[in-house]
């Protein structure tokens, strides 16, 4: 797991690298994200026998998702990118899951601010790229799991 996390670590950064760049998340991206995060899955399940909860995780984010992009708040790559993080969580973790991302996006936007207003930002691009808040609060949700897991050995 502890490779994987490490694996998925580095899909982040280039994740939040396209968004910051090119304001899009390649489908690659996304694809490698949901691969590694139901190996995530899986092998958590092994140990705890919880998959119905990863699954279960991941419907619970389907629908909102998806309402997010339909609604014009959310573009296409944020709610693939969430959808495809989703089975990383389980449902009584899930809103400490979904805290760390808001945490992480309500962080970025307080830089934004600060950048815009000190004026170091001079392209300008309206928007903020969410996915770098996704892999942002995702990533310090994998930290927390695999540190619970170790003290818990």
């Amino acid at each position: 797991m502890i490779l994987i996390g490490l694996v998925l670590s580095f899909v982040f950064l280039r994740i939040s690298y396209e968004d910051i760049k090119t304001r899009t998340i390649p489908n690659r991206l996304v694809l490698k994200v949901l691969f590694l995060s139901v190996a995530y899955a899986v092998l958590e399940s092994l140990a705890s026998g919880q998959w119905v909860g990863h699954l279960l995780a991941f419907i619970v984010i389907l629908g909102p998702s998806l309402l997010l992009f339909a609604t014009g708040l959310w573009g296409g790559g944020d709610a693939k990118l969430l959808i495809a993080v989703s089975p990383l969580a389980v449902p009584h973790t899930l809103l400490v899951f979904l805290f760390l991302i808001s945490a992480a996006g309500l962080f970025q936007a307080i830089m934004i601010l600060i950048l815009r207003r000190l004026r170091c930002h001079t392209n300008y691009r309206p928007g903020m790229p969410y996915g770098v808040a996704i892999c942002g609060g995702s990533f310090i949700y994998i930290l927390i799991d695999l540190f619970y897991r170790a003290q818990n050995i």
